[in-house]
């Protein structure tokens, strides 16, 4: 986030819902370092997968891999609402999160044959619910 651009008013762009809440938000982006906000959040329910990408950042230093592990969260907390909510809207959002992750491993693949690697590195890398 842009602070000059957004100014004083960071809080207006932060909802009070959730597991973080606005002031813990606002404590976090008072952080100048990445491995610091990380580190911050190790306690929270995000904190595995967190540690994960602040070990691949290490090596990459792309912001990207934060991204990819908390799309990991989503597609496993939503893999298990079929199971948590059998009766309700948890069917149809596991599904879809399960179809959206078997398309983009189908999509890997292929990129990965035409591209020619090895097939262990093209199955290593795919996306896999926990």
């Amino acid at each position: 986030i842009d602070r000059g651009a957004i100014g004083e008013h960071l809080a207006d762009y932060l909802l009070d819902a959730g597991y973080l809440g606005k002031l813990r938000m606002l404590k976090l982006a008072q952080n100048h370092s990445v491995e610091n906000f990380v580190r911050s959040l190790i306690d929270t329910r995000y904190g595995s997968y967190l540690k994960i990408a602040l070990e691949c950042f290490q090596s990459t230093r792309l912001l990207s891999e934060f991204e990819n592990q908390m799309r990991m969260y989503m597609l496993n907390w939503t893999a298990r609402l079929p199971r948590l909510h059998p009766l309700g809207i948890g069917v149809p959002l596991g599904y879809v999160s399960l179809k959206r992750s078997e398309i983009k491993n189908l999509r890997w693949i292929a990129k990965g044959i035409i591209s020619g690697f090895e097939p262990v590195y093209i199955r290593d890398n795919l996306e896999r619910i926990s």
